[in-house]
């Protein structure tokens, strides 16, 4: 979703969630 890095301004905390579910 790309409603992830709007909600956590935090790289590591938007990646750590992003990579979970792009992998």
């Amino acid at each position: 979703m790309e409603d992830i890095p709007e909600r956590g301004n935090s790289t590591m905390g938007s990646q750590s969630h992003h990579v979970k579910s792009s992998e």
